[in-house]
């Protein structure tokens, strides 16, 4: 997990990027340490405000990210 170093290469405080995901930076500091893992919504709120990409937060090992179909439940 290197989101407190791309926090850093951001020059972005984990409380701005609370703010800015509408979570608290406890939260963000329960993320950065795996306390917990976050809703992929939150995930995709963290990239945008990061200005990044999930594989530069997370290596390939350490968790597999699959963004969901829109038409996955279809009314045929």
């Amino acid at each position: 997990m290197r989101l407190k170093e791309v926090l850093e290469e951001k020059h972005k405080k984990a409380k701005v990027l609370a703010q800015e995901i509408g979570a608290d930076e406890p939260m963000i500091s329960k993320f950065a340490n795996y306390k917990c893992l976050h809703i992929p919504v939150q995930m995709e709120k963290i990239c945008e405000s990061l200005d990044c990409q999930i594989s530069d937060i997370y290596q390939d090992e350490e968790i597999y990210y699959k963004q969901a179909h829109k038409n996955l439940f279809c009314r045929c």
